[in-house]
């Protein structure tokens, strides 16, 4: 997400004695900066936000002697540091705050009772290294209604593998309005050349985390960009259970 930069206050000079008679110090306010993830700051930015206010010490010496005042290269060299310190600040706020922001719209994922719930809309997962892609049907003889929280699904595996699922991994969630999208993973496969018969289900206890209602359940690996499109598997479709 792109970092914005927002300013508020006016710039403002003061000066108060410091140090010898024939000194002067300058503390400059620089303009207040706010930096967000969202827009303008009105109450809407979201995500990350840093405010904060730039002051910078100058020193200037004031002398009687002399053609020229003697405090002018102190001045030059007070507000070089000045905007080399002020420009400082700003990269590395702004750098922060774009890691922060990018950090924040990453899609977030909680467990819950051994399963991940998502709450958006996201595309099937596909395998990873170490995970091997799996289908689900729903046990027989369930009774699903609308308050129900959990269900129980039996998963096999995709890929060859001499007949065995293996270990279930915990499942993907995404909730929508009007289905569920349940997609399971399973642990790697033994070497290549095993066998490839139909492995075996293994029962594994879903929680949704929050009421069925009157949603759909939907097996993800049969969604388009699943593993299982265009297998038997997924015939008719997608869905597991219609209420």
């Amino acid at each position: 997400a792109a970092a914005r930069t927002h300013r508020h206050l006016p710039s403002g000079t003061r000066s108060a004695p410091l140090g010898p008679v024939g000194a002067r110090s300058e503390i400059t306010h620089l303009p207040r900066i706010a930096l967000s993830c969202g827009g303008p700051d009105t109450g809407a930015s979201r995500g990350p936000h840093v405010l904060f206010d730039l002051q910078v010490h100058e020193v200037a010496g004031e002398f009687e002697v002399g053609p020229e005042p003697a405090g002018a290269p102190v001045r030059l060299m007070a507000v070089t540091t000045r905007l080399r310190l002020s420009s400082v600040l700003v990269l590395t706020s702004l750098v922060t705050l774009m890691s922060a922001c990018a950090a924040s719209t990453s899609p977030s994922t909680a467990r819950s009772d051994g399963n991940f719930r998502i709450e958006a809309s996201s595309p099937a997962k596909t395998s990873a290294p170490g995970e091997a892609a799996a289908v689900w049907f729903l046990k027989p003889d369930q009774s699903l209604k609308e308050t129900s929280t959990r269900f129980t699904a039996f998963v096999s595996r995709l890929g060859c593998n001499g007949g065995i699922t293996g270990q279930v991994l915990a499942p993907e969630i995404h909730m929508h309005q009007s289905e569920v999208v349940v997609t399971f993973m399973v642990a790697p496969r033994q070497p290549a050349g095993a066998r490839c018969p139909g492995n075996d289900p293994v029962s594994y206890e879903v929680n949704l985390g929050e009421p069925l209602q009157g949603r759909a359940l939907v097996d993800g690996q049969c969604r388009p960009g699943g593993e299982a499109v265009g297998t038997s598997l997924c015939a008719p479709d997608a869905t597991r259970f219609r209420p």
